[in-house]
């Protein structure tokens, strides 16, 4: 991504990982091969994009009980993540519908930040690359402005984490004019998609039938959605699961 403003982060890669609808039934090897890739890959730092268990929104009790049974089997497999900056999270819908105290105390017990509309710098001498976090705007409330406090000055870069990418849709650059770089998922890359047709359903207004997934074209920031790990209903057709790593590089 071309985005930096000087060299002191140059070639920093930042993996991606979201949308694990990690079910009971499942068996671990799913989230263990996954982190087995990362690992590989030898990352700065990852990124935890949402949506980590499989949740019912209508029936709220089933829900918090797939949580109760999922996330500290989730939270045992990035335990064994290694970037070098260590991981961050921000939560998905399914996240609020299950049960965010359970999220946020099993991360917090294996050293991953969750971001709820706050941020921190990652430090390289006088340099820094700030990271972002919001809640999913159509459960939670997200506050973007509030991402952008702490902003160490003259900062190489801004990563913005947000599940849903519509949280585009209320955002102001910075006005330092530090380069922005979103990272978002939810969409599934449309789960299914067809030629010449696209996504007829991506539940998302910025990641549009024709760009449902990757570098999605805007005037205001670099964003990448990613296509996910994972799906409540369990088919994909021309929306192949995704782990992403995305390096900086000087724009």
């Amino acid at each position: 991504m071309h985005v930096l403003r000087d060299d002191a982060f140059l070639g920093y890669r930042v993996a991606l990982l979201s949308d694990f609808h990690f079910a009971p039934w499942q068996h671990s090897r799913f989230l263990s091969s996954a982190v087995d890739i990362v690992n590989s890959w030898h990352p700065d730092l990852v990124a935890l994009g949402g949506d980590y268990g499989y949740s019912v929104r209508l029936v709220p009790p089933l829900s918090r009980a797939c949580y109760r049974i999922v996330i500290p089997r989730v939270a045992r497999e990035l335990s064994r993540l290694t970037a070098r900056d260590g991981a961050c999270a921000v939560l998905g819908n399914h996240d609020l519908d299950g049960s965010v105290q359970i999220v946020e105390s099993e991360f917090a017990a294996i050293g991953i930040r969750v971001l709820r509309n706050s941020a921190y710098n990652v430090v390289r001498g006088a340099s820094a690359i700030h990271v972002a976090g919001v809640d999913d705007p159509t459960r939670g409330l997200a506050q973007l402005a509030a991402t952008q406090q702490a902003s160490q000055p003259n900062a190489a870069a801004m990563l913005l984490i947000a599940h849903h990418p519509d949280a585009l849709l209320g955002y102001e650059p910075p006005v330092s004019g530090c380069p922005v770089v979103i990272v978002a998922g939810h969409t599934h890359g449309g789960q299914i998609t067809f030629p010449a047709i696209g996504a007829p359903i991506t539940l998302s207004h910025v990641a549009t039938r024709r760009f449902p997934a990757g570098f999605i074209p805007n005037e205001k920031a670099t964003l990448y959605v990613s296509r996910g790990l994972g799906e409540q209903m369990p088919l994909r057709i021309g929306a192949s699961r995704e782990i992403t790593l995305l390096e900086f590089a000087p724009r």
